[in-house]
């Protein structure tokens, strides 16, 4: 699963320029990256030369206030959060020897980057402090990465998963009647119960068809969505020309409700595949979607 969800993000990321918005998405205020106007309180110094190569892990510095430490990041985060000064890296295609010529005080990395073959021990070996966040299959893990990060720069970042968290709770949808929800993240992956795709559907009163699979994802089968029929079908892989067509037509999806009354939707990417305190805008279209 995590090498699966891993790409599926790297490639969300990679290629967000291209994705295109369903006609009737508004758009929730930009957020991303803009730093709290409360400085986040300090519990420490802040290491003087800091490599991101995650947007989600550069994300969280940026709302941690410590962006102007960085003097390497993946190129996602430098062009997502307009880094200037900053040595862009591949988060996929990266050397040690790359991360190493920076002389950085501290790597912050995450599962995307260990499709790059390198597991950064030889930056550990060249006495480079190198921290790991977790897979982010849930939301829990989510929250502890945020502080994990936060940790690591010496900066508190309690304030942003309180008020994650605090968020999450307001925008929680409880009803007697949900709709289902079939969530596709290319060539049929999809997700169970040990995701937090499959949280935040239950967050917004809906019900994932397939949340009673005891995994984070699996491949499903066209027979099984059909059986289900959902009412509603997200997807938030866009590294196809129009991966809403591609769904409508697959054999026998013809019937099924959410193609018939065309609630088939493509959801914005950067939102939903960039899993840090800023999924609570992911939560906001994927309601969004669900009460059209």
């Amino acid at each position: 699963m995590k090498k699966f969800i891993a790409l599926c993000a790297a490639l969300a990321l990679l290629l967000l320029a291209g994705c295109t918005m369903p006609t009737g998405y508004t758009a929730p205020p930009d957020t991303t990256g803009t730093p709290s106007t409360t400085a986040a309180p300090s519990i420490g110094s802040v290491p003087a030369r800091i490599v991101s190569l995650s947007p989600r892990i550069t994300e969280v510095l940026a709302d941690l206030g410590v962006t102007d430490h960085l003097v390497g990041a993946d190129t996602n985060s430098i062009s997502r959060l307009n880094l200037t000064g900053v040595t862009g890296l591949d988060m996929i295609n990266f050397s040690a020897e790359q991360i190493i010529a920076l002389n950085p005080d501290l790597v912050l990395a995450d599962g995307i980057n260990a499709m790059s073959g390198d597991d950064l021990t030889s930056v550990d070996a060249a006495g480079i402090k190198v921290v790991r966040t977790s897979d982010y299959n849930t939301l829990a893990d989510i929250e502890n990465d945020i502080l994990v990060i936060g940790q690591a720069v010496n900066v508190s970042a309690q304030g942003l998963v309180d008020t994650m968290k605090q968020q999450l709770a307001e925008l929680t949808i409880t009803t007697d009647t949900p709709k289902t929800v079939y969530f596709d993240i290319g060539d049929s992956y999809t997700f169970g119960s040990q995701s937090y795709i499959n949280e935040l559907l239950a967050l917004a009163g809906a019900k994932n068809i397939f949340a009673d699979q005891n995994v984070s994802y699996f491949q499903s089968s066209g027979e099984d969505v059909i059986a289900a029929n959902p009412d509603v079908i997200f997807t938030s892989c866009d590294y196809i020309p129009d991966p809403v067509a591609e769904i409508k037509s697959r054999p026998g999806f013809d019937a099924l409700s959410a193609v018939q009354n065309n609630r088939v939707y493509l959801l914005d990417v950067n939102l939903i595949s960039t899993p840090n305190h800023h999924l609570v805008d992911a939560l906001r279209q994927i309601e969004q979607y669900l009460n059209q």
